[in-house]
């Protein structure tokens, strides 16, 4: 797999920046123009891990990790599709110039504001999946995870037991 965990960690943090500057900001406010950045830079990097995924299946890599990166993917389109939806409800929206367009501009508030709702939680889950796909890709054959800074003590799980009851002796 040529995805990087250096790349994940970077997407990760990307996200948590995002959902920061998105913390205590209505739908509105983050703007029609901020929201397609954001749903652009998904875009891009869906189609680097989706290019990452078509160019390994040629090897033979383990399936644990083709299906967390095909997981990662499902999540960053359904993430791009709601912001993209969100960035037109924000557009869509107009301010109110009359009396009467008060209710409606609520209404509509109400909307971007569940759908805001949604695309936290999103990106929250997304979060939580770019983990498990750093975890899945750090996996080595023999079944141990480089959790060391330079991989030095990384060794696979014993796959026998140590000593079976027919085998001891006193």
């Amino acid at each position: 797999m040529i995805i990087l965990l250096t790349d994940l960690d970077n997407f990760r943090n990307d996200l948590i920046g995002t959902l920061r500057e998105y913390g205590g900001q209505l739908a509105i406010d983050i703007g029609q123009n901020t929201l397609r950045t954001f749903a652009d830079r998904l875009d891009t990097k869906l189609k680097e891990y989706e290019a990452a995924l078509a160019a390994d299946s040629a090897t033979a890599t383990d399936e644990a990790k083709r299906d967390a990166v095909s997981n990662m993917n499902s999540r960053i389109d359904k993430l791009a599709r709601q912001v993209k939806v969100l960035a037109h409800l924000v557009e869509s929206c107009v301010k109110p110039t009359r009396p009467g367009e008060q209710a409606a501009f609520r209404s509509d508030l109400n909307v971007q504001d569940e759908a805001l709702a949604e695309v936290k939680q999103s990106m929250a889950d997304l979060m939580e999946t770019v983990e498990g796909v750093k975890k899945a890709l750090g996996r080595e054959a023999g079944g141990g995870v480089d959790s060391s800074p330079r991989g030095e003590c990384n060794r696979p799980y014993r796959r026998e037991p140590i000593a079976t009851i027919n085998d001891y002796r006193r």
